[in-house]
């Protein structure tokens, strides 16, 4: 019982640590202690600070790290938050001009959701590449 308080304790320390980075504006730090926390996670929740680790990278003007980190969130979620992020994903995807990867993630949003509404947006990408 004492080391899975203990196991807790260091988890929620992370999260905090991060939280307080964060609100402090040491981004980066904030992003060590959030992937200090997810490894702390069970495997069924670790995805869980990766959204929070892909807007801070995004809020560093690092576009391809927080993709990759949003990619990582989606794969972890249930199938109908999994539909609104890989529509999210297409779309800054898209934004980006990553059209193969903008493709790609609204193929998994509809493989999710088939209402998602991202069908004319595959068809539209398909006839650029």
């Amino acid at each position: 019982m004492i080391e899975y308080t203990s196991r807790i304790r260091k988890r929620q320390n992370h999260y905090f640590k991060g939280r307080d980075n964060e609100f402090n504006g040491k981004l980066e730090k904030a992003i060590e202690e959030y992937q200090l926390y997810s490894e702390s996670l069970d495997s069924a929740d670790k995805h869980i600070p990766y959204q929070w680790i892909s807007k801070l990278y995004s809020r560093l003007g690092n576009t391809n790290d927080s993709l990759k980190y949003l990619e990582m969130y989606g794969d972890g979620c249930s199938p109908p938050k999994a539909a609104e992020v890989f529509k999210e994903l297409g779309e800054l995807c898209e934004k980006n001009e990553l059209i193969q990867k903008a493709l790609k993630s609204y193929q998994k949003a509809i493989k999710f959701n088939p209402n998602i509404g991202v069908k004319k947006k595959i068809e539209s990408l398909k006839n650029k590449k």
